[in-house]
This record gives C-alpha cells, structure tokens and sequence, in this order.
C-alpha cells in the first residue's frame, strides 16, 4: 500500500505510490526540468546573480512602453507561455526544496533510493541527477523563490495541468500538516469542509486524466488523515493509475498478483476492481489511457 513520511519539520509531506517500484523521488525530473527551461530558468529584475542586462532605451516613450509591458501581467500577454512559466516554477520548486532538504538535514533522496533499489543503479542515476541540480541552483535563491506562486498561479489561469496540481497539492499539504498536528494532541476525528473540499478537488483532476492526482488521491484515501479512511477506494485509483500503463483491464489474478490487495478480503477486492473500472471509464477509457 502507499506509503506516507510527515517531516518533523512540517514542511512538506513526501509520499510514494507502492505501483511497481515507482518512488516519491524527484531528483530526476528536476533536471529534466530545468534542461527544458534552457539550462537557466528565465531572469527577472531583482533576482541574485541571474540578473539580465537590459539594453537603455533610446528616447522617452522607449522607456515609458518598455514600463507598460512590465506592468502587464505576462499571463494576459498573448506570447505567454503557461508550459515554460510552469517549468520555470518548477525549477525553482525543487531548488527551494533541496535548500530546505540540505538545511534541516531530512532523510536524503539518497538513503531512500538504496532502500528501493540495493543494487545501487537508482542511486548512480540519482547521484548524476543532483550534481546537476546543484549546480544549476547555485544560481537561485530568494527573489526566484518569490516568484514560484505567481509562477504557477499564471499558468494554472492558462488551465496548464501541472501548474493546477501544484496549487492544489500545497492546499492539501496545509490540510495535512494541520490534521497531522491535530493527531499528536488527540485531536483527531474532526473533519473539515474545506479539507473534504480539497479532497474532492482532487478527485476532480484525477478524473479528468491526470496521473500525479490520482497517486494523490490514493494517498488521501488510504492515510484517513482528510477523509475517512477507505482503502478500497485507496486501492481503486492506484489500478486506475496502474492500468494507464495498460490496454485492458486488470484481472483479479493481475490484481492479487500486484500486491496492492493483500490486505483485503476477497469481497473487497472484487470491490477494487469494480470501482476501479467504474473510474477508468470515466477518467481514462476514452482517452487511450
């Protein structure tokens, strides 16, 4: 089943989805992601050693143009670009995260991908992955770090998907932490409307395709940090995320044999594969998942 880890420090949640040997590890995609930003994220005023050098205009009205463009936001411009503005956050995401992981000294990407994988093939890969990133990082501080939110906020108005997670996955993360307080004072129990509501948020998007929800959603509902839990239903969307990689649909022999039923009973396995089904159709089915 999915596996949850809530830092001391309250920070940010990790979790990782028990499909096959996929794990809550970032460091790969945080290369990627800033290679596709250019190998640098794109430089703004005021930002610590990134800053561009900007040609002086040739008269007034050059200066006073050049003013309006800059007050207008760059989601209303037509040359704006939801896709980069979100890797561009992204990349300065994961530097903020590897600055909090190296200040507060939390369990490293490092010690987890042995735990994962003892030959040690994941952790090469990883190793390779975070010299990059920290190199590029060596570049970003905090006036990039000030600009992740308007980031995804302006490509999350463009409907840019991953920018839309983002901003939910922080609303449930605050959710989290406060629920996981709760707990320790044994205070848990209570359930909070706007908690339920973000739950259901994210329900919402992993119906509509979007594999990082549906993990999400898993977690939420086999934590019962949120919601009540409900493992069933836990267990449903983790075939559903399963089951992309998939033309048909999981058999009960393919479902027992994955490991995500051991601990249920025969019915609420049949259960599984019901509702599992039943949120294929409607998310997945008719888009070739």
């Amino acid at each position: 089943m999915g596996i949850l880890w809530i830092r001391k420090d309250r920070s940010r949640l990790r979790w990782r989805l028990g499909l096959g040997t996929a794990v809550g590890l970032t460091s790969l995609a945080i290369a990627l992601s800033l290679a596709e930003c250019g190998g640098k994220p794109e430089q703004t005023e005021g930002s610590s050693g990134l800053r561009q050098t900007a040609q002086p205009p040739s008269d007034n009205s050059g200066l006073l143009l050049s003013q309006a463009a800059e007050a207008r936001p760059p989601s209303a411009s037509p040359l704006f670009d939801a896709g980069n503005a979100y890797r561009q956050a992204r990349a300065y995401a994961d530097c903020l995260e590897l600055n909090e992981r190296d200040t507060q000294g939390v369990k490293s990407e490092l010690e987890e991908s042995r735990e994962v994988d003892p030959s040690g093939a994941l952790t090469v890969q990883i190793e390779g992955a975070q010299r990059h990133q920290r190199e590029q990082c060596r570049q970003i501080g905090p006036a990039e770090y000030r600009q992740i939110n308007k980031l995804m906020q302006q490509a999350a108005q463009q409907n840019e998907p991953n920018a839309r997670f983002f901003l939910l996955d922080q609303r449930v993360q605050t959710w989290i932490e406060r629920a996981a307080i709760e707990r320790e004072q044994g205070d848990a129990g209570q359930l909070h409307p706007d908690a339920l509501m973000a739950v259901s948020d994210v329900e919402k998007m992993a119906l509509q395709g979007h594999p990082p929800a549906m993990a999400l959603a898993a977690q939420l509902f086999a934590s019962g940090l949120l919601v009540p839990a409900d493992p069933v239903r836990a267990a449903a969307w983790k075939v559903v995320a399963l089951q992309r990689q998939h033309r048909e649909p999981l058999s009960r022999d393919d479902l027992t044999d994955s490991g995500l039923v051991a601990d249920l009973s025969p019915e609420e396995t049949d259960q599984v594969l019901r509702d599992a089904n039943a949120l294929r159709s409607a998310c997945c089915a008719t888009r070739g998942d």
